[in-house]
């Protein structure tokens, strides 16, 4: 027979020396875990800080995505063309065979 107990407590030596396993409803996601409440809380930390990595991961892939539709191909363009007469004059004192790239408008 296999049985529960749903317990609900503030006091976390009580929960340590009782509980066997923890149902963790967080944002509407449920997780078990199989140990007590003295391994959930360092689990739970871990998780916690794993999640916040990741959501300053893809923060910073946002904004340079947001960075490239703002300014797009023609600022690496004017980046190219900005920085060109230093490639073109780098290694080659007596001028270059090298085309410029085409200027768009």
């Amino acid at each position: 027979m296999r049985s529960a107990l749903v317990l609900i407590s503030h006091d976390r030596r009580f929960l340590t020396q009782l509980s066997t396993g923890t149902l963790w409803l967080d944002r509407g996601k449920t997780r078990r875990f199989d140990w007590g409440f003295s391994k959930f809380e360092a689990c739970r930390d871990e998780l916690l800080e794993q999640e916040e990595i990741e959501r300053h991961k893809l923060d910073r892939k946002i904004a340079a995505e947001l960075d490239w539709v703002r300014h797009g191909v023609a600022g690496v363009a004017r980046e190219i063309r900005a920085a060109w007469p230093v490639w073109n004059n780098c290694g080659n004192k007596g001028g270059s065979n090298v085309k410029q790239p085409a200027t768009s408008g």
